[in-house]
């Protein structure tokens, strides 16, 4: 028994391995342009059709995405001005964060 279970994990073992080593070889390396300033970002092409309905699901996702971020620093800013520990309107405890 213990040489079946034995030979089964080796058996595996080997397999992801050729497995691994195969997908590492078959990779290409691509390197991607990270723009540094606002004027290397591409400008939209010209005559690509915008519509307003596709604006307005472009604005929609944006404040979906950034109000959580701007809620959690505001708070973050607002909590590490905080004096010491206290009752914000004497129920919400509130205190320093900790650095």
């Amino acid at each position: 028994m213990k040489k079946n279970v034995l030979s089964f994990v080796l058996l595996n073992i080997f397999c992801l391995t050729s497995v691994n080593a195969e997908v590492a070889s078959t990779q290409v390396a691509t390197s991607i342009v990270v723009p540094n300033v606002a004027a290397d970002v591409p400008n939209i092409v010209e005559g690509a059709p915008l519509s307003p309905a596709y604006m307005e699901s472009l604005g929609r996702m944006a404040y979906i995405w950034a109000w959580p971020i701007i809620n959690m620093n505001s708070r973050h800013t607002m909590f590490s001005q905080a004096p010491e520990s206290v009752l914000f309107g004497g129920l919400l405890p509130i205190g320093q964060i900790s650095t």
